[in-house]
């Protein structure tokens, strides 16, 4: 059984224009469960198409796809103080993107991705593994078929 935490809000106005009307407002009740619910974040299962397009649409919504496009900023030799700052600030966001990544990535997946090191690697491995596998697995499904039915049993055996 889940413990839901409720709350009213009341709010007091004064009102001294002509009749000193004093009145308090009630709004409704509501679940703070609602407000506070955490992004789901989308399990690789192995079509990498579809997941894919999941987390394409998620690092997209939070502003870090150029992360899996471009990778991390890199600071140039003789740096400013604004270049270095872009550069912290790219990798955090890397390390935020990377932490999705591995909520999303069975261990046993990971553990084959030998360079982990930012989160454009782990896609640009996760892309060359698994781009791909579902046109590999619809073909093999259609080959399947066609062999199932040229061994159906005709109306005469």
């Amino acid at each position: 059984m889940r413990n839901h935490i409720l709350f009213t809000i009341g709010i007091s106005f004064n009102y001294n224009c002509y009749n000193n009307l004093s009145f308090l407002l009630f709004i409704p009740i509501l679940e703070i469960q609602q407000f506070f619910m955490p992004p789901t974040i989308p399990k690789f299962d192995g079509f990498y198409d579809h997941w894919a397009e999941l987390m394409d649409n998620l690092f997209r919504s939070k502003e870090y796809w150029s992360l899996i496009e471009q990778g991390i900023t890199v600071a140039p030799p003789n740096e400013t103080t604004e270049q270095l700052k872009a550069v912290k600030e790219s990798k955090i966001k890397d390390l935020k993107v990377k932490n999705y990544l591995f909520q999303s990535i069975d261990r046993s997946i990971l553990e084959t991705i030998l360079v982990r090191t930012t989160s454009k690697d782990i896609w640009d491995s996760m892309k060359r593994k698994y781009q791909g596998s579902t046109n590999i697995k619809r073909a093999q499904l259609q080959a399947l078929r066609s062999e199932f039915e040229a061994l159906a049993m005709k109306e005469y055996e």
